[in-house]
């Protein structure tokens, strides 16, 4: 017959095994029933090195028991701002690209929940960061993007309790175009990711110089993108908000951007907000506020985007076919705007394969709610546009001043591939399926169509 310790060791064993097969109710009555009988045997013994052994596997077991403590990052993947900073990087809040320089491997730079300012060191680039897209943060090729912590608050972006980062006001050195706060690009197949913080623009001054397109007039205010993601083999953007970045209808250099996405494989992207304002219930600063543009593919879920200054609240451009869900487009109210004129409204300009589901878009008074407009463009990842479709499943729209109310869908000649190529009317239904009829808006003339007509 066993003796009692080879019982409780066998006791022990078995609560080993149980732990493995993840049976953890189970093994804690197995640690329980071990404890009992370890405490009758040592009593029995009456040896102290018996009592020993079996209090040091019983705590060996229940620290099997307990899950080792979340550290908040996944270390194979991210590397925390902590890890990275020292002292003699000087102040924490002014050291993010000191910090972000250090990152190696792809790995995701993890921000703690604190006020970072950007801009104040001199601007990243080649020649002292004078390049078109020259930022005032690189996220260079080493670094797999930011991950901010804290709670991001969709529905109230303003009271957000996140890692924040502003661009310090007046560091930009270009004449109109100042580039880009945030630049990020990747090589490689590893995906760059951005997720849960605050990005805040700023003023950054009059122009300096004119003659680099409309509104360069040296008197006009700076331009400047937000977050500007170029050539990354994929990128997944998630709970961001995005504000009070400059721009306005000029083209170039006018269509700024408070998100942007250039010339990547698949982008991915979720609970995205912007806003063109610097403050809650303020003036409207302008910027597009998301555009995807010569990208392979996409999926756009949950996204907010009001207060645009530029040629729309949302933007898809020379882009291969994607699925968006549940979007709002725009707002209600008429938002005070600074510097040009508010627009509204999602564009499509040289896409296909374009799929909706559940848009709410919102107009200005007099301004249709989309733009659809492909002309003989055949390059890139969206191939040929010639005629290219657009569907939308589940729409809600407001009444715009025109059309008795309809749904308003624009049709227009580019400047850029000579005759637009729309000949069949995009496809619009309702959440059961039904056809939802609008207006659409060509430059033959206006009129009331339902899904897939042809214009003769």
């Amino acid at each position: 017959m066993p003796s009692p310790i080879e019982q409780t060791r066998s006791l022990l064993a078995q609560a080993d095994a149980l732990l493995e097969s993840a049976d953890q109710d189970y093994a804690r009555v197995q640690l329980d029933l071990v404890k009992e009988r370890a405490g009758r045997q040592a009593d029995a013994v009456q040896s102290q090195a018996t009592i020993t052994a079996l209090t040091a596997e019983v705590t060996a077991l229940k620290a099997q028991l307990e899950p080792p403590a979340d550290p908040g990052y996944d270390p194979k993947t991210e590397v925390l701002f902590d890890d990275l900073y020292d002292a003699g990087m000087g102040d924490r809040s002014l050291a993010l690209q000191k910090v972000v320089n250090k990152v190696t491997g792809g790995k995701v730079l993890v921000l703690p929940n604190a006020e970072f300012t950007i801009g104040t060191g001199g601007w990243q680039g080649k020649d002292d960061g004078k390049g078109d897209f020259a930022p005032a943060l690189l996220i260079h090729k080493q670094c797999g993007g930011l991950r901010g912590t804290g709670t991001m608050n969709f529905d109230d972006p303003w009271s957000s309790d996140c890692t924040h980062i502003t661009l310090a006001p007046n560091t930009c050195r270009r004449g109109s175009v100042g580039g880009a706060a945030v630049h990020a690009g990747k090589s490689g197949s590893a995906p760059l990711t951005f997720k849960n913080f605050w990005l805040t623009g700023t003023d950054q001054g009059k122009q300096t110089s004119s003659g680099e397109g409309p509104g360069s007039d040296g008197k006009s205010e700076k331009l400047v993108t937000g977050l500007y993601v170029y050539n990354a083999p994929s990128v997944v953007a998630e709970d961001l908000f995005t504000n009070g970045f400059h721009g306005n209808n000029g083209a170039p250099p006018g269509e700024t951007f408070q998100n942007q996405y250039v010339g990547c494989g698949k982008v991915t992207l979720r609970r995205l907000r912007t806003d063109a304002r610097r403050e809650k219930g303020g003036k409207a600063y302008g910027a597009v506020g998301i555009t995807v543009a010569n990208c392979a593919g996409y999926v756009w879920e949950d996204c907010v985007s009001v207060g645009s200054n530029g040629s729309a609240n949302m933007v898809l451009f020379q882009t291969g076919p994607g699925v968006t869900r549940r979007l709002v487009c725009g707002q209600a109210e008429v938002i005070p705007s600074v510097g040009g004129v508010l627009k509204s409204g999602f564009n499509h300009e040289r896409t296909t394969g374009t799929v909706h589901e559940d848009l709410t878009v919102y107009a200005i008074t007099g301004r249709p709610h989309i733009f659809h407009t492909n002309d003989t463009w055949s390059s890139g990842p969206s191939g040929s546009v010639v005629d290219g479709s657009l569907t939308i499943r589940g729409v809600k729209w407001n009444d715009a001043g025109v059309a008795s109310g309809k749904l308003v869908v624009e049709t227009w000649k580019t400047t850029m591939g000579g005759a637009y190529t729309n000949r069949t009317a995009p496809t619009v239904k309702d959440k059961s399926g039904a056809d939802v009829p609008f207006r659409w808006s060509t430059p033959a003339g206006g009129r009331d169509v339902t899904s897939g007509q042809r214009l003769t």
